[in-house]
């Protein structure tokens, strides 16, 4: 801003001062600097003619100031932005300005009219084309269905974002969609349903990490156990929810979770504990700067006067009445009149008992609270009668029992239509139960097959085992056979040498001399073959010892020859 001012750089000082106007938005406490700032910017863009600039910052005006509950302020500065923004063909800025005069009207609430912007806004953003954006509008369009009880209209809002989220694959936008699916079937009764979608939001979130969609889906869970009158249910998820917010630090959220868990005391009659969760709530909302909510204010008031504690109930009903008036919240500004009319009523005050009542049943016809409209009605009537005014008792007891009897049909209807949808989710159920049974004896089956393939191969790693171990002990047995068939071999092989040596030697012994008687009787056949007078006698004799001789010579060669 001051290097702007400097070099006398208009268009940058207005953008800066929209810069600061911005942050300063974000911080709920900062909302009178963000006027301050947009406020310069405007003055600025007005006299330099920057249309632009100056819808931007008309824009963030009305977002300032509907932070601060000046609705009515508000509105105006957003249609004063939007008027610019046509004039300057500005689409964005258009569609923002829609947006934000469809989120005021919705909160009034007017329905009717915000449907109108919101789809003003719908229809252009179509032709701009950001995805993220039409998600978003589509979004808005569901809960202002919802607050108007147009459920089924809700519901095809919603998947039609949810469609866009998963498109553009924006998991915590998809996540705040399912939980808001599941709020509307909440609304409607369908119990099963609601906690589908509570369920499928909380994993998401838990995927993703964040606390804080972890703690609202479980507020939502155990919204549907409160519907169900399941208490004890409620009761744990509120008390998780509660765990939840202590570890982020955040006061006001825990203020709310003390709150849910005092209204499950409060409707089980357990006042004393229902003031102890809400009164903690009001500690933790008095140490934060911003206005206390309503609500606690009036669940302490309701509380204490079921108690018969009347003046403590009228000292906190009056604050929660100023709070929610203050806030234009008429969700709790009703409650409280109410609350003021029953204790004024008990009190003998008639007067004032009858100007909260009928204020809080002209609120409840306006906004369509019909629950609420019927208990002011009933107060009402009991109200004339005990003033003995009988034609204004009957009339308020017959306009009483008829929207009691409208409000019984429906939820008779919507308890039909809730057992419709409890059997078919037990259909369903057991439909699971029946495939997680076939599952189950799919896996037995199969672990039956696993053990007996596994015993098979314990048995063949045995018998593997078993004739390794066999083959080892033959082939053990095998060396030895071989060592001693060896070690004998080796013997036999000594006794050879020792036989070869023992024969060689005596044939050598035999050979020699029969040798030489040989070679002596072949000598003497010649000497004496013609010089002894009995040669021819004596020749026979010699032949047959040179014969016996040479037969001799041949056995004992065979005895060496023999192995």
């Amino acid at each position: 801003i001051s290097l702007a001012q400097k070099l006398h750089h208009a268009s940058g000082k207005i953008a800066s001062l929209i810069s600061v106007a911005k942050i300063h938005h974000f911080n709920k406490l900062q909302q009178d600097s963000c006027i301050y700032y947009a406020e310069q910017a405007r003055a600025l863009a007005l006299q330099t003619g920057a249309k632009k600039r100056w819808a931007e910052a008309l824009y963030f005006l009305g977002k300032a100031h509907n932070a601060k509950l000046n609705k009515a302020l508000a509105l105006d500065y957003f249609e004063q932005s939007l008027r610019m923004a046509i004039q300057t063909g500005d689409r964005a800025q258009q569609f923002s300005s829609l947006n934000e005069i469809g989120k005021v009207h919705m909160r009034s609430p007017k329905a009717n009219e915000a449907e109108q912007y919101f789809h003003r806004a719908l229809a252009l953003q179509k032709k701009i084309g950001n995805k993220r954006n039409l998600a978003g509008i589509l979004h808005n369009l569901g809960n202002n269905s919802a607050m108007a009880n147009w459920l089924d209209k809700a519901l095809e809002y919603y998947q039609q974002s949810m469609s866009i989220m998963q498109e553009i694959n924006d998991r915590q936008g998809e996540a705040l969609i399912l939980s808001m699916i599941g709020y509307t079937y909440l609304q409607k009764g369908y119990y099963p349903r609601t906690l589908e979608f509570y369920q499928k939001a909380y994993d998401i979130y838990e995927e993703l990490g964040i606390a804080e969609g972890m703690a609202r889906s479980l507020t939502g869970i155990g919204g549907v156990y409160e519907s169900m009158e399941n208490y004890e249910r409620a009761l744990s998820n509120y008390r998780q929810v509660l765990r939840i917010h202590e570890n982020m630090g955040g006061k006001a959220h825990q203020a709310k979770a003390l709150n849910e868990i005092g209204r499950i005391h409060f409707l089980k009659q357990e006042y004393d504990s229902a003031l102890i969760y809400f009164f903690r709530a009001l500690d933790l909302q008095k140490a934060d700067p911003a206005p206390g909510d309503p609500h606690t204010y009036s669940f302490i008031g309701s509380t204490y006067e079921q108690m018969n504690l009347l003046d403590s109930a009228l000292l906190y009903l009056k604050q929660g009445l100023e709070l929610a008036r203050r806030s234009d919240d008429r969700l709790v500004e009703a409650p409280c009149l109410i609350g003021l009319g029953k204790v004024f009523l008990k009190q003998g005050r008639t007067a004032l008992a009858k100007s909260n009542l009928e204020h809080a049943l002209a609120i409840t016809i306006a906004t369509g609270f019909r629950q609420q409209e019927m208990e002011a009605r009933k107060m009402l009537y009991q109200l004339y009668k005990a003033q003995n005014n009988y034609s204004e008792a009957l009339r308020y007891h017959e306009t009483y029992r008829d929207l009691q009897d409208s409000l019984f049909n429906e939820k008779n209807t919507e308890q039909i239509v809730r057992l419709e949808a409890q059997n078919e989710f037990e259909r369903e159920k057991q439909q699971l139960a029946f495939e997680q049974e076939r599952q189950i004896a799919r896996q037995r089956s199969f672990q039956r097959l696993t053990l007996a393939a596994l015993a098979i191969a314990i048995l063949f790693i045995l018998a593997i085992a078993w004739y390794y171990r066999l083959k080892q002990r033959a082939n053990a047995e095998l060396r030895r056979l071989n060592e001693e068939i060896r070690r004998q071999k080796d013997q036999l092989e000594k006794l050879d040498q020792l036989k070869s040596r023992f024969f060689t030697n005596i044939s050598h012994e035999f050979r020699t001399p029969l040798t030489i008687i040989g070679g002596m009787v072949q000598q003497i056949r010649k000497f004496s073959a013609h010089r002894l007078p009995f040669a021819g006698k004596f020749s026979d004799l010699l032949q047959h010892a040179a014969y016996d001789g040479k037969r001799c010579a041949e056995h004992v060669g065979n005895i060496r020859k023999k192995p």
